[in-house]
């Protein structure tokens, strides 16, 4: 088991850097959440917000990368699983991929406010070598009042 994000801090994570893309002021991460965390100490926490006064809709989309610290070879691996829940119930994440291929895509969820699991297989992926541990999409269409959720116990195995 390779854990992307288990804990803040904690020295099993790999995920070291977070890139955005798209409408990148729309989207905020703190990654050390000690309140309602799934497992362990701390969770994640996004926010999207399309539609807030400071921020333009250029793009009409924004994305969010868990990048690891240095590429690694998943090559071994089945399955990518993790944990996420909803602020309130209803937001939605257009889609989760690992890597940057669309082969290895979840597709669009519509979160609910209790902690649910995912996994994406990695059986027939093209991710021999890769630094995008999982990437999430937002369009401001599927969002328009923003949305606000959690990710935690984010692992390969």
């Amino acid at each position: 088991m390779t854990y992307i994000y288990k804990d803040y801090g904690h020295p099993g994570n790999k995920f070291g850097i977070i890139e955005m893309n798209g409408d990148t002021n729309n989207i905020k991460m703190l990654n050390n959440v000690s309140i309602g965390h799934k497992e362990g100490l701390s969770c994640m926490k996004i926010m999207y917000y399309p539609n807030d006064v400071d921020n333009a809709i250029i793009n009409g989309w924004s994305s969010l990368k868990l990048k690891l610290y240095l590429p690694q070879n998943f090559s071994g691996y089945t399955k990518i699983i993790f944990w996420i829940r909803g602020e309130v119930g209803g937001e939605t994440i257009d889609s989760i991929r690992v890597g940057t291929s669309e082969k290895n895509e979840l597709g669009s969820l519509i979160l609910r406010n209790t902690w649910e699991q995912y996994e994406i297989g990695l059986e027939s992926l093209e991710i021999n070598l890769t630094d995008t541990g999982l990437m999430m999409i937002f369009e401001a269409d599927s969002n328009p009042q923003g949305s606000i959720f959690y990710l935690d116990d984010v692992h390969f195995v």
